[in-house]
């Protein structure tokens, strides 16, 4: 499948040699790209995360994002907040996809487990810190 390139016609002015010269910034991968793949990624736990297990889901979105970055196919990202909500866990994702462009801010929600039989599950289950085990 081949992948098509999007660019920013922003121009911008690079010193080199004593002389300015006017360089087209050139975004290899559009913002909605990347939201697609993070939305493909927060499928596989959502639903079935548990509370306590929310480190799981950025550290695939971490792992996703090094890779374009080594890649250079994004200048940098930051995972600023995770946060637990009644529902899901929230993600605040900062994705500067080129040097010359102010970073993104993505929300990726997850949701959250919640058991048919609630007092079974917490009579059969415990959380240990790092998430339920059986009793």
């Amino acid at each position: 499948m081949k992948m098509d390139a999007t660019f920013n016609l922003t121009r911008t002015k690079m010193k080199t040699m004593n002389q300015y010269q006017n360089q087209v910034s050139r975004a290899m991968i559009h913002i909605n790209d990347v939201k697609y793949d993070l939305l493909k990624i927060s499928e596989i736990f959502d639903g079935v995360l548990q509370e306590g297990l929310g480190h799981l889901p950025a550290d695939m979105f971490n792992a996703y994002l090094s890779d374009l970055r080594s890649e250079e196919w994004l200048y940098q990202f930051d995972i600023s907040h995770i946060t637990l909500k009644e529902q899901s866990y929230t993600y605040d994702i900062n994705i500067q996809i080129t040097q010359d462009r102010t970073p993104k801010k993505l929300k990726i929600h997850v949701g959250l487990y919640k058991s048919p039989w609630p007092e079974l599950a917490v009579s059969k289950m415990k959380y240990n810190g790092g998430g339920y085990v059986t009793k």
